[in-house]
């Protein structure tokens, strides 16, 4: 009895993992500077990906402002920079931390693991997601 308890538990905490992720962004700041998100896709599977900051009041920071977009897909073994930049409707210092999470695009991909990313400014250098783990 204990061996199928241990056995439906390991396949269905398999189960709820597969297939998507999310990793906390612990710091990301924007100045008169740009900063950008290097996000690279690990997998053979095409990766959506959707990324959510907070501000240093804690308010969802609008990533239009920063000419960003806060959803995309990956292709296959590709990368992609996010750029946050400055725009002549927002100008300002703000910083925070945020969460980029991912899923493949169908449900019969399972992958456990998907992307590696870091955060860099000119400034700051970089800094990891995950502690440069993929995710």
């Amino acid at each position: 009895m204990k061996f199928f308890f241990v056995l439906f538990a390991v396949f269905f905490s398999h189960l709820s993992m597969a297939g998507n992720g999310i990793a906390l962004i612990p710091n990301w700041n924007v100045s008169a500077q740009t900063g950008a998100f290097d996000i690279s896709n690990i997998t053979d599977n095409p990766i959506d990906v959707k990324i959510k900051l907070y501000s240093k009041d804690g308010s969802i920071v609008d990533l239009s402002k920063y000419e960003a977009e806060s959803s995309f897909t990956i292709q296959p073994k590709a990368s992609k920079r996010l750029t946050l930049r400055q725009t002549n409707s927002y100008v300002g210092f703000d910083f925070g931390f945020g969460y980029i999470s991912w899923s493949n695009q169908t449900s019969e991909q399972d992958d456990s693991v998907a992307l590696i990313a870091h955060y860099s400014t000119r400034t700051d250098g970089k800094t990891p997601i995950n502690q440069g783990r993929p995710f």
